[in-house]
């Protein structure tokens, strides 16, 4: 779906040889000749010295240029026969410069400002030829450097801090130089003020790197510390939605911090409370107007109080463009009842008879620690939702974990999984009962059509260690339906080296819950494997009208798809998802090169492609989920989440389409964490990779997907083998192209050397509806990139001209865009958006190279309450932090 794009030198290959050592000098160049400002003579760099047949030696000390100002230079040639030809073979001379093919000059009047880079080649009469690689700088003639400072003046009170940003104009080198009189500054404009006894007059100045003599300053006033009285500075406080995120921080000033913060009289609205930090947040469950006193205590036991009040609204349906689930599955104990009397099965016993016989009401208990093997039909029964049928482990509930919390493979007496994170395990004991599923085919664990009413508690289900087969441990019956399903803190896993290819396949049911479980080792081996794309959790096939679905508190590791929706045959589109407060995880280990790595019985690696994917689904909520560790290699690259309606196609001739309903619509992603992945959000209607038929037929509609509220770190092409881009956004189909993507409040890190999005569109029809507002991102070299190889929209590659092109209508802007190249500067951005030079600008509480840092923004950040809503750009953290307490 996505071309990979390392470098300008891929956007433009027909200018440049393919020669790596050429390629790879050639960056070098750019770099430096980005780097020489106007008026210092540009640095020749011969790519091609160790190059046997580069005979010729030619050289020349190119100097700086000025727009519509005389240039001359020659350049020289060692060795050879003369005469000598001269000739441009790559690259592009200043408009205005030729190049004379007898003497070597390069002469004329430039009339563009720039940087240009160029290879010239020398010919002599024998044949013998050079290369060699120039740039050359030309700028205004008439440059007046300009430096201004924001804010010019201040008050703070000792050891506060306060962020600086200076602009500078009338050179392409915005690089200032910080200094102040008293405390310190650091190369970002970050001041720090100094401990005072008494009112202090303090000068910050940014100073041009290009002429010092043009600077800009600030004027601070420092207050001893404490001279200022304790105040909560909060002012109203925003209403909140029954069922939505609720997430404030209360400020206070004056007195000395830290500060403590509590709710003194009065009621916050249920589900929201606060912490000592002042972080008041929240799901809040009832509509109305809640009134409460918050009181701040300093250091010095010093107290200030204040009123608030908080009114919460009766839930909405929809979030941004996308409409959210209408229908939710009740999963607890006491939805579930099963009022008649246990059924004993023990160990030896027989498993399939006690289902066969079991009456609604009845409890299934199968002996804690035996195993159980075969393939076990859960039968029809006419249930309802007063009687249910319990299959479940012997122990006792105290021997489990809580309802609500996860079960790990602690409760099957393992103690720890190589490669996975840690979880608490103090006494490993087998309290499970294991289903094993008995020869090649699928199961343990199949319903039959017309199955209902079953809750599968405190289970180990698994398959046979050296069985050729890729089975399916749960699934409903081929062509069957089933619902009322619900899965609770149980253990699903493959073997080590076996391949097993879903854990629940959910095709073919409504209303079914996956709750607190841990899925493990289900993978497909390259080459020599039986299956490609192996899932804990799947289901969007089939012509059986599924959902609703609740998948919740699980941990989700698969070498293709925790979660994967569509993808198959299919008449009809499951909806109603709800997706939450699940770990994705894929460990270290499977990765190629690893130490130790760990692949299938024949040595190949296991098929790594992304952590979710929605090829079919509608009205999703997917929210409070960590999607840990993913990388390229194989057909896929890395990509945390796919969004990608795709049409299927028979493998068998005659082909035909087999999906072309599929939709992929109403989907909204928000306080979601993306860490340690080769790319960030794939976001297509594309029938030229990812979301096709094999022979290129377009599915349905791709639509109306919210993004917000998501954390994308540690997103990098290097160490994970994919894009390095936090997001792509492509267009194929010649009809109803992708449209209303809003992606609101992200922060996200990018590799530095790349950039943040991929953008494409080859059809006559414009994507459209795209808003990109309030995130904090940094842009990289070539901040967005064409998607598509041809006849791209995104070709040009300037931001500004690229958004035009691709989209019909959109709206770019209250974003701040961190470490931009300088050959994308704001005037080729959409207005409206606040630029820096690094991380550094954005205060954050902790930057950590973008890996795993804390990126709450501090008071005095430029982009605190900077959004067009009022709130700080980027992610709500505090929010996802509360979201994501406990999912790891």
């Amino acid at each position: 779906m996505f071309e990979e794009r390392n470098s300008f030198l891929d956007r433009h290959s027909k200018f440049f040889p393919a020669h790596a050592k050429g390629l790879s000098v050639l960056i070098t160049l750019l770099v430096v000749a980005l780097m020489t400002p106007p008026c210092v003579q540009a640095q020749t760099i011969d790519p091609h010295s160790d190059w046997t047949w580069n005979v010729l030696k030619l050289s020349g000390n190119l100097p700086a240029g000025s727009v519509n100002e005389s240039y001359n230079s020659v350049l020289a040639v060692a060795g050879g026969k003369s005469p000598y030809d001269f000739s441009l073979r790559d690259g592009v001379l200043p408009p205005g410069i030729t190049l004379n093919p007898a003497t070597g000059t390069l002469s004329g009047k430039p009339s563009t400002t720039g940087t240009f880079s160029f290879y010239v080649r020398v010919t002599d009469s024998r044949g013998e030829t050079g290369r060699h690689a120039f740039g050359i700088v030309v700028g205004s003639g008439s440059e007046t450097v300009d430096v201004h400072v924001s804010p010019t003046s201040t008050s703070l009170s000792s050891n506060q801090n306060q962020q600086f940003t200076a602009t500078v104009s009338g050179t392409s080198n915005t690089g200032v130089t910080w200094s102040a009189t008293l405390g310190s500054v650091n190369s970002g404009g970050l001041y720090s003020a100094p401990t005072v006894t008494a009112k202090t007059n303090v000068v910050v100045a940014a100073t041009s790197v290009v002429d010092s003599s043009k600077f800009a300053s600030a004027a601070i006033t420092i207050d001893p510390a404490n001279s200022q009285a304790l105040q909560i500075t909060t002012g109203n406080l925003p209403q909140g939605q029954q069922g939505d995120v609720y997430s404030e921080v209360f400020i206070a000033t004056g007195g000395t911090a830290p500060y403590s913060w509590n709710i003194s009289a009065g009621t916050p609205p249920a589900g929201i409370a606060m912490n000592t930090n002042g972080q008041f947040t929240g799901v809040p469950t009832a509509a109305g107007t809640s009134s409460f006193t918050v009181t701040v205590t300093d250091a010095t036991n010093k107290t200030a109080s204040g009123n608030f009040s908080v009114t919460v609204v009766a839930g909405g349906n929809f979030d941004g463009p996308a409409e959210l689930p209408r229908v939710t599955v009740s999963s607890a104990m006491t939805n579930t009842p099963a009022p008649g009397p246990t059924i004993s099965v023990k160990s030896g016993g027989d498993l399939q008879s006690a289902l066969n016989n079991a009456q609604c009401g009845n409890t299934i208990a199968l002996q804690a620690g035996a195993t159980f093997s075969g393939v076990f039909k859960f039968p029809a029964q006419n249930c309802d939702s007063g009687h249910w049928i319990i299959v479940r482990t012997s122990a006792p509930d105290t021997s489990l974990p809580a309802e609500g919390q996860r079960l790990t493979p602690c409760y099957a007496g393992v103690a720890s999984l190589p490669g996975r994170p840690q979880y608490a395990c103090n006494n490993p004991q087998n309290v499970l009962a294991k289903l094993v599923v008995s020869g090649p085919g699928d199961g343990p664990v199949i319903f039959e059509s017309g199955a209902n009413h079953y809750r599968l508690v405190g289970l180990e289900i698994t398959r046979p260690t050296g069985v050729k087969a890729s089975p399916t441990l749960m699934s409903v019956e081929q062509q069957g339906n089933a619902e009322y399903i619900v899965l609770d803190r149980s253990w699903l896993h493959g073997t080590t080296q076996d391949e097993t290819k879903t854990g629940f396949n959910l095709a073919g049911s409504n209303y079914v819950a996956v709750v607190d479980s841990y899925f493990t080792d289900f993978h497909c081996t390259a080459m020599t494997g039986q299956c490609t794309d192996a899932h804990a959790v799947s289901g969007g096939t089939g012509e059986h009208q599924d959902g609703p679905y609740g998948i919740q508190d699980n941990f989700l590791e698969a070498s293709g798809e925790g979660i994967l929706f569509g993808g198959a045959a299919a008449t009809t589109t499951p909806a109603d998802i709800t997706i939450s407060f699940n770990h994705f995880f894929k460990p270290w280990q499977w990765m190629p090169g690893s130490e130790p790595f760990q692949g299938g019985d024949s040595g190949n690696p296991f098929i790594v492609k992304n952590h979710f994917e929605f090829k079919n689904a509608s009205r999703v909520l997917a929210e409070a989920n960590l999607l840990e560790n993913v990388w390229g290699g194989f057909s896929q690259r890395g990509f945390g989440i796919l969004l990608n309606p795709s049409n299927q196609t028979t493998q068998t001739q005659p082909v035909r389409d087999v999906c072309p309903i599929c939709v992929v619509t109403d989907v909204t992603i928000r306080y979601t964490h993306i860490i340690h992945a080769g790319g960030g959000m794939a976001l297509s209607t594309d029938i030229s990779g990812h979301g096709l038929a094999d022979h290129g037929a377009a599915a349905k509609a791709g639509a109306r997907w919210s993004i917000h509220d998501v954390v994308l770190d540690d997103i990098s092409e290097k160490k994970y083998k994919g894009t390095g881009r936090l997001f792509g956004m492509s267009n194929t189909w010649p009809t109803n192209p992708l449209n209303n993507v809003t992606i609101n409040h992200i922060t996200g890190f990018p590799d530095a050397t790349g950039g943040f999005m991929f953008v494409g569109n080859n059809s006559a029809n414009q994507m459209y509806g795209f808003v990109f507002t309030n995130n904090i991102v940094i842009t990289g070299l070539h901040p967005m990139w064409d998607a598509l190889r041809g006849d791209s929209c995104a070709a040009s590659d300037v931001p500004v001209t690229l958004l035009n092109k691709c989209f019909l209508t959109y709206s770019f802007n209250h974003n701040a865009l961190l470490g931009a190249s300088p050959h994308f500067g704001p005037s080729m951005w959409p207005t409206s958006n606040l630029f820096g030079p690094s991380p550094s600008n954005a205060v954050f509480i902790e930057f950590d190279n973008g890996n795993s840092g804390n990126y709450e923004l501090q008071p005095n950040s430029p982009y605190k309450n900077a959004g067009s809503d009022g709130k700080d750009l980027g992610a709500d953290i505090v929010g996802l932090n509360a979201a994501l307490a406990g999912v790891e």
